[in-house]
């Protein structure tokens, strides 16, 4: 098991673990909105949403915990779609290797400027 599927299951767990109104506020965090946007997001009511969210985070560890691991998956994820490999260096080269020239000519033998090439 890979260190982004273990992240991803704990979150799993964890999200199975709270209260559905937690994990909608915890996951409107882990979003990126505000405490009082995601208090609202969680279903919460009465005036003072950003005082009240605060006193939520608090008493329930377990919504800063969720944003947390949201955080750790985001950013796993991002690093393994950056990462180069041997695998991908050689796709790349297979690419340019395999490209077909008669591609990048018009009809008339006129080169394509590349602002109006498709992908192939």
């Amino acid at each position: 098991m890979t260190e982004i599927e273990t992240k991803q299951q704990e979150l799993e767990e964890l999200g199975l673990s709270m209260k559905p109104s937690h994990l909608l506020m915890a996951q409107s965090l882990a979003a990126g909105n505000n405490q009082e946007q995601a208090y609202r997001d969680g279903k919460g009511k009465g005036k003072d949403g950003s005082a009240r969210a605060s006193e939520l985070i608090r008493a329930n560890p377990s919504i800063s915990l969720f944003v947390s691991l949201s955080q750790q998956v985001a950013l796993l994820k991002a690093q393994d779609s950056l990462e180069v490999t041997e695998n991908r260096i050689l796709s790349e080269l297979a690419k340019m290797g395999f490209a077909n020239a008669q591609n990048y000519y018009d009809s008339e033998g006129n080169l394509i400027p590349p602002h109006k090439l498709t992908s192939l």
